[in-house]
C-alpha cells in the first residue's frame, strides 16, 4: 500500500469518527430561537444576537436573516443570557434562559429606538411548555438528582418518576445476561430503548439497559447533570424502541468546585430477611467517590473529573431441602401412597452419609455464601 493510499484511508477514518456526532449533537445540547423585531413589529435583519453561557462564560454569537430569525445550537445545558445589538436602536438583554438536555428555547426580541449604547436587561418569560415538538418529555433536573433518594445511587431509577413508566426486574438475572432493572414504556415490552449518555449508546448487548452485569447498577450519579426521559413522537434522531433516555454529564465551570461522599450499610443497620437465622448473615456495603471541575482557561477550556467506588461483601441466605431417612429405602410419597421398596446398595450408602432429616419431610439448611464486587467508573 502506497504512502496516498494510506493517508487517504486515515482521512476517511477520521471522517467516520466524527461525523455521527456531528450529526446527532442536537440529541445531548439545545438550541435558543427566535425572531428579532422593532416597535411597529416589522422583523430586523441582520441583527447581532450573543448568547453567552453564564456558568462557563461561553459566548456565540450570530445574525438574523432576512425574516429576523435566529438559531444558536449545539448549546450546552445550564443557563443563559442573550443580547441583541442593531445600530438605531437600544441594545436588550434577556437574563435567567434556562436550557435543559435535547431542548429549543424560543426567545423573542423586540427592540425600541434609541442609542446602541443604552441597554435594557429583563428577565427571559419563557413559555412552559415547548411549542417546537410534539415529543412528550420528562425532565430530571439537577436538584432533584441530588436530594430524591436513591439506593444504590444508580441514576436509571430515575426513569420511574416519568407517567407511563413500569420498572421490572429482569427476567434471567445473571453476569451474562446482566442485573439491572427493566422499565417498560406505556406497556411496551422491557427492551430496545435507546438510553444515550453524552451522545453515546450506553445499552448492553442484550438492550436491556445500561446496568452492570454483576452489580445490577450504574455508578456514576455525582456526573450526571440532567435526565429526560422521551416516551412519545419523539425525532428519530434520538432512537430507541418507543422510548429514549437522553442524560448529560457535568461539566468544569469558571468556578472551581467537588464533592466528597461514603454511604453507609451494613447488617447492623438492615432488617433481617425472611429466611435468615437468627444470627444474620454479614452484610457491608461502602459507596465512596469524589468530583471536581474548573477551568483550564478562564471561559475558553474547562475540566470534569469523577470517580465513584463500591464495595460490597453480603452474604445470602439459601434454603435447601435435603431427603429424610424414609427415602433411604424409597418410603417416599409418590402419589399419595408410600412404597418402601429398599433402595439400591450405591443409593443407600450415599443416603446413610448425610445428616437427614426424619420421616421424608426434609430440614432446612442455611447456606451464607459471601461476595464481593467491585465498580469504578471514570
Amino acid at each position: 500500500m502506497s504512502h496516498k493510499q494510506a493517508a487517504m484511508l486515515l482521512i476517511v477514518a477520521c471522517l467516520l469518527f466524527f461525523l455521527p456526532s456531528a450529526l446527532h449533537a442536537q440529541a445531548t445540547n439545545g438550541i435558543i430561537s427566535g425572531t428579532v423585531t422593532d416597535p411597529s413589529g416589522a422583523v430586523v435583519p441582520d441583527a447581532s444576537v450573543q448568547v453567552k453561557n453564564v456558568s462557563t462564560g461561553v459566548t456565540r454569537t450570530v445574525t438574523t436573516n432576512g425574516q429576523g430569525r435566529y438559531r444558536v445550537p449545539d448549546l450546552l445545558v445550564g443557563e443563559y443570557e442573550a443580547q441583541v445589538t442593531k445600530t438605531g436602536f437600544q441594545s436588550i438583554v434577556q437574563r435567567a434562559i434556562p436550557l435543559t438536555v435535547g431542548s429549543e428555547r424560543v426567545v423573542d426580541f423586540s427592540l425600541s429606538i434609541g442609542q446602541v449604547q443604552t441597554v435594557v436587561t429583563v428577565e427571559a418569560q419563557l413559555s412552559q411548555v415547548d411549542t417546537t415538538t410534539s415529543a412528550l418529555t420528562s425532565l430530571v433536573e439537577q436538584r432533584q438528582i441530588a436530594n430524591l433518594p436513591l439506593n444504590g445511587r444508580n441514576y436509571t431509577s430515575l426513569i420511574a418518576m416519568a407517567p407511563g413508566v413500569q420498572q421490572t426486574a429482569p427476567g434471567f438475572p445473571s453476569g451474562f445476561y446482566g442485573r439491572g432493572n427493566d422499565f417498560s414504556f406505556s406497556g411496551s415490552r422491557p427492551e430496545g430503548q435507546a438510553y444515550l449518555l453524552d451522545n453515546t449508546n450506553v445499552q448492553d448487548f442484550w438492550n436491556h439497559g445500561p446496568g452492570s452485569a454483576v452489580l445490577g447498577t450504574t455508578l456514576g450519579v455525582e456526573a450526571i447533570a440532567e435526565l429526560s426521559v422521551q416516551t412519545q413522537t419523539y425525532s428519530a434522531q434520538f432512537g430507541g424502541a418507543g422510548a429514549s433516555i437522553n442524560a448529560v454529564t457535568k461539566s468544569g465551570t469558571n468556578q472551581v468546585h467537588g464533592s466528597l461522599f461514603e454511604y453507609l450499610r451494613n447488617s447492623a443497620l438492615d432488617a433481617r430477611a425472611f429466611y435468615d437465622p437468627a444470627k444474620l448473615p454479614g452484610f457491608r456495603r461502602n459507596q465512596f467517590g469524589g468530583s471536581v471541575g474548573g477551568p483550564i482557561k478562564r471561559d475558553k477550556a474547562f475540566f470534569f473529573f469523577n470517580y465513584e467506588g463500591l464495595r460490597n461483601r453480603q452474604g445470602l441466605t439459601s434454603v435447601a431441602f435435603v431427603a429424610g431417612r424414609q427415602c433411604a429405602h424409597r418410603q417416599c410419597s409418590r402419589g399419595g401412597a408410600h412404597h418402601p421398596e429398599p433402595a439400591d446398595a450405591a443409593t443407600a450408602r450415599l443416603l446413610s452419609c448425610a445428616d437427614l432429616a426424619d420421616a421424608g419431610a426434609g430440614r432446612r439448611r442455611h447456606r451464607t455464601a459471601w461476595h464481593r464486587g467491585d465498580a469504578k467508573r471514570r
